[in-house]
């Protein structure tokens, strides 16, 4: 077994914290300090155009609430999901080689 129960005394002792938290907070809004806004992701969407490298046309958007990337396809639909430099690493991999056509010029 990974995690055991957690005894009476610890969910006491969170219940107490999660009391004193609400009323910290409470007290904070009578005394007229706004609550904070909610997070906005910064991140943008953006394209990468490997055709001229054997690709495609691939645009990468950032997934709400989460670290990861949804890459997309010409046609929009979804390829792949993961970390950014974990799409990128993918992506390159699945290019085709092209020293062996650079070797023969």
């Amino acid at each position: 077994m990974r995690f055991r129960n957690r005894s009476a005394a610890n969910r006491h002792s969170a219940n107490c914290r999660w009391r004193a938290e609400e009323a910290r907070a409470e007290a904070e809004r009578e005394a007229g300090i706004p609550d904070r806004e909610p997070y906005t992701d910064a991140r943008r969407a953006f394209t990468v155009d490997l055709r001229s490298a054997g690709g495609s046309l691939v645009t990468f958007e950032p997934r709400a609430g989460y670290i990861a990337w949804r890459q997309l396809d010409e046609a929009g639909e979804v390829t792949d999901c993961a970390a950014l430099k974990t799409l990128l690493h993918r992506l390159a991999d699945s290019l085709p080689p092209t020293l062996g056509a650079r070797r023969l010029q």
